[in-house]
């Protein structure tokens, strides 16, 4: 037996263990899976958090961005009217756009 089986053995017996194969065997079974499953449950809160991030990125980019031609606004942002059927904000270029179509059909 060398130094480091003998090492293992001794840390193994502190324990309560017989020896460093019983403690490696209850390792093994034991505490690996209890960390896999720590681990997972971890990245599981991760990727939720990750996607909560990602739609509420989309969200802000509506309210940021022209429905239709998706330019950045400014300040003034322009509601579409409801006989459109447009969900979201418009720039000023295609509400004005909008409003030229809709009055051609009237």
């Amino acid at each position: 037996m060398n130094i480091k089986e003998k090492i293992l053995n001794r840390m193994a017996r502190k324990k309560g263990f017989k020896d460093y194969n019983e403690y490696s065997q209850y390792f093994d079974k034991m505490i690996i899976p209890s960390i896999k499953n720590n681990l997972e449950a971890r990245d599981k809160k991760i990727e939720a958090k990750k996607e909560e991030i990602r739609l509420y990125d989309l969200e802000t980019k509506k309210l940021d961005f022209c429905v239709l031609c998706n330019k950045k606004m400014g300040f003034i942002r322009y509601n579409p009217k409801s006989d459109w059927k447009i969900k979201g904000k418009l720039c000023k270029k295609c509400w004005y756009e909008q409003k030229a179509k809709n009055e051609d059909i009237i």
